[in-house]
């Protein structure tokens, strides 16, 4: 077993471990040699396009035999704060199932270099380095790599955060809610990357902003042509003075009714896994789990 720095030629045969790997995590789709490469494109001096944030990246791969059987996408995440020190951060891990020694290379591998670095503290799978293409946005490990989730536990790593996804699939209309409220709403259309634009529901109440529900196209994360008929709500809030009167089923509602009129027909969403009251509205709403994601963290130094 041995293991080697990425270079381009093996492009191929990581991909092949990526796509064989996410074949049963839930809103993640097949991705192209030209995303991944796109992706990765910091590991060799490129320029990332929908890669993780975070700096001096690495990709280190496991070999059998001459085979490639893993492979970890790394770097220093130096935080969004001068005062947060800098960490390291393992963007994603994969390794073929049977492969276990090869995933423990790896991450061994990995965490002497962070430690050469000074570096006290490894994150594994933070939101912020996931591929565009990996899930939908707020993503962390999927329970669905539960052989990357358990190698990672058994090397000390523990939960430090976590979101739960949940879909709605082949869904209908839905009659809005009435709301004892003086309220206006507005309808716009920003248009990203997927082939269908999104929908930001806004209320306003005496011209001031209460509510916004934004939903974006799943083509916008993905490129594989399921993904065009997911709206993945990226954000429902509702300023506080005005919660507790249905006002956020109302936007929901209307945003998923917008949708579903220009072709939609799935919608997902998710919640922080310990946001217990935005769990139980969804959960009550046509919403079904499919999915649990797991930030995993680590002292190297020893510490708690």
């Amino acid at each position: 077993m041995e293991i080697l720095d990425y270079q381009n030629k093996m492009l191929e045969d990581v991909v092949s471990i990526y796509n064989k790997a996410m074949k049963d995590v839930p809103n993640c789709w097949p991705v192209s040699e030209t995303e991944f490469s796109g992706a990765v494109a910091a590991v060799t001096g490129g320029h990332s396009d929908g890669g993780p944030i975070v700096n001096n990246q690495f990709l280190s791969v496991a070999t059998v035999a001459g085979k490639i059987v893993g492979f970890l996408h790394g770097g220093v995440d130096r935080g969004k704060s001068e005062k947060a020190p800098p960490r390291g951060a393992i963007c994603h891990l994969n390794y073929d199932r049977g492969f276990r020694a090869a995933g423990q290379m790896l991450l061994e591998k990995t965490e002497q270099l962070f430690a050469k670095e000074s570096l006290s503290d490894v994150c594994a799978f933070n939101a912020d380095y996931r591929y565009r293409f990996y899930c939908f946005p707020h993503s962390y490990l999927s329970d669905h790599l539960d052989h990357v989730n358990a190698l990672l536990q058994f090397n000390n790593y523990r939960t430090t955060g976590g979101e739960v996804f949940l879909n709605g699939l082949d869904y209908t209309t839905t009659e809005l809610p009435n709301v004892d409220l003086e309220y206006e709403l507005t309808v716009s259309w920003p248009q990203g990357i997927g082939r269908k634009s999104g929908c930001i529901v806004k209320a306003f109440c005496d011209n001031t902003e209460i509510g916004q529900c934004q939903i974006k196209c799943g083509g916008d994360f993905s490129k594989h042509e399921e993904a065009q008929d997911y709206g993945f709500v990226d954000w429902l809030g509702v300023e506080e003075d005005f919660q507790r009167c249905g006002l956020g089923k109302l936007l929901l509602s209307k945003a998923r009714n917008e949708m579903l009129d220009i072709g939609y027909r799935h919608t997902a969403i998710s919640t922080a896994r310990d946001n217990y009251r935005a769990f139980l509205f969804y959960s009550n709403y046509g919403y079904r789990v499919v999915d649990w994601t797991y930030q995993l963290s680590k002292s190297l130094d020893g510490s708690a």
